[in-house]
């Protein structure tokens, strides 16, 4: 995040209150990104997996008819499985995108009652 802490010329609680701002919103997305990109990686991996070893299975010369007309649902589940995985990444990044410009705004302009709070947690 690219912010102007250093340069600020502002009274030395407001100050204080944006240097907190900006650390508590790294940490948060750091955090929030570790901690969500595992499952949604073990999902992509899991249904890509699953859809390899089903794929390797048809590639035998004999197989019962009925087992292929489920192979190919089972393959679109697992194709499913993949895009799941891959829209939770995606949602996941943008949630943090939005997380992190409202912490912006709020660096630039903090409202007066957050300032109120932090000068009594302090």
């Amino acid at each position: 995040m690219t912010t102007d802490i250093e340069d600020d010329d502002s009274e030395p609680e407001l100050k204080t209150f944006r240097q907190f701002a900006a650390a508590r919103s790294n940490q948060d997305s750091k955090l929030s990104n570790e901690n969500s990109r595992a499952p949604a990686q073990a999902a992509i991996l899991i249904n890509g997996g699953a859809a390899s070893g089903l794929l390797a299975f048809l590639s035998k010369d004999k197989i019962d008819p009925h087992v292929l007309s489920q192979a190919a649902l089972s393959l679109g589940a697992y194709a499913a499985g993949v895009f799941a995985g891959a829209l939770m990444i995606f949602s996941m990044n943008q949630a943090l995108k939005h997380w992190n410009a409202s912490w912006i705004r709020i660096l630039k302009d903090p409202p007066a009652s957050m300032l109120r709070i932090h000068q009594r947690t302090s």
